[in-house]
């Protein structure tokens, strides 16, 4: 599954859905149970359409009875293609954002008395470096995995339910090409970034030979 901060709900294909890669249904588990609330979910790239469904739920050794996520009966080719790697989303943003209106994983947790705060930490590698390098903490974070001398506090910026944050500017090679004012939202689960045209051009201008 893509752990995905941009995004609340978590999901997994259903097995009446046609072109889902991986399925789970109460064949194969005794305590799924699929319920009657149908929604749907569209990404930046990629799109899911659901029912309600819970299950008991477990991630390093941490379970939460009865979990609400999506069983999901139609999913585009973005989640179909065997190339992508993941089958579903498990996601991390605050559980405001959740289709269904419901507590997602790190606040089930919490509630449940497993973990102390709803928190979730990430150290991410480079595919560049060919290491495996990437971690995920829940309930905290890893010391060992930060330099003191680099760290940032970012404030989140509103109540959205993302983990967005106020941008100082963008520079290159220290020209200023964005100023402040800009809201970013950190997300896992994309390696692109989106921003307004005019900032992608302001930003173009001053990269040597850079192209629209």
């Amino acid at each position: 599954m893509l752990i995905d901060t941009g995004s609340a709900d978590t999901w997994i294909g259903n097995k009446d859905c046609k072109n889902c890669r991986v399925t789970l249904s109460s064949d194969d588990s005794s305590t799924f149970k699929l319920g009657t609330k149908n929604f749907d979910i569209t990404y930046g790239l990629g799109y899911a359409a659901m029912t309600s469904a819970t299950d008991k739920f477990g991630i390093a050794g941490m379970f939460v009875d009865q979990f609400d996520f999506g069983s999901a009966h139609t999913v585009d080719d973005q989640f179909a293609n065997p190339a992508t790697p993941f089958v579903g989303i498990l996601g991390t943003a605050q559980g405001v954002l959740t289709a269904q209106g419901v507590r997602n994983l790190p606040e089930r947790l919490m509630d449940t008395g497993v973990i102390p705060n709803a928190v979730v930490a990430y150290a991410l590698g480079r595919v560049a470096d060919g290491e495996n390098t990437g971690q995920l903490t829940i309930g905290g974070y890893d010391a060992g995995k930060m330099n003191a001398a680099t760290t940032q506090i970012l404030d989140v910026a509103d109540k959205s339910g993302f983990w967005n944050t106020r941008m100082g500017a963008v520079m290159v090679d220290g020209d200023v090409a964005v100023q402040e004012g800009r809201v970013v939202i950190l997300d896992t689960g994309t390696t692109l970034m989106y921003l307004p045209p005019a900032d992608a051009d302001a930003i173009h201008l001053l990269i040597e030979g850079a192209a629209p």
